[in-house]
């Protein structure tokens, strides 16, 4: 359903993707043009094993080491990558999950009109939370936003509205 060029900018977790915040226009206009709505997202931090400190996770297993959960809790490892859900925060603190929820269409909305305001909606939400802002300073460029997109009631983008 998405152009080649937005799937290939996406990171990918099995058959979810995510975008870096410089991406994530591209994406939300391809999703606009195939006429996707956004239920919401999440945020991931998505980086090379190789770039990870010693102490830093790096697997599922690390996240029962406390010395290895300071900066994040591994969501998923793969192959050379591993994804953060649960990150630290510049402020400190607890580590922090970054979601969002677009509210459902309503009885009286047309499908091209959620799907409008399921990306404003989205927009809204990542302009307000400036996450790349909010987590530490050596993570913030491997933010990604994860989006749900769903297709119409249906099942299938509409295209008579």
């Amino acid at each position: 359903m998405l152009p080649k060029d937005v799937v290939d900018s996406a990171g990918k977790l099995g058959e979810e993707f995510a975008w870096r915040l410089k991406d994530l226009p591209r994406a939300l206009q391809a999703m606009a043009d195939a006429e996707l709505g956004i239920v919401g997202g999440e945020v991931w931090i998505l980086r090379r094993k190789s770039e990870c400190k010693t102490d830093e996770p790096i697997s599922k297993r690390d996240n029962r080491d406390p010395n290895k959960t300071t900066i994040g809790l591994v969501l998923a490892d793969f192959d050379e990558w591993v994804v953060y859900g649960p990150v630290a925060t510049r402020e400190g603190g607890p580590l922090s999950v970054f979601t969002w929820e677009v509210e459902p269409r309503q009885d009286e909305e047309d499908w091209k009109s959620y799907v409008a305001r399921s990306i404003a909606a989205t927009m809204d939400w990542i302009s307000a939370a400036r996450v790349e802002d909010q987590v530490l300073p050596h993570l913030s460029d491997h933010v990604f936003y994860n989006v749900g997109f769903r297709p119409d009631d249906n099942g299938e983008p509409r295209r008579d509205t």
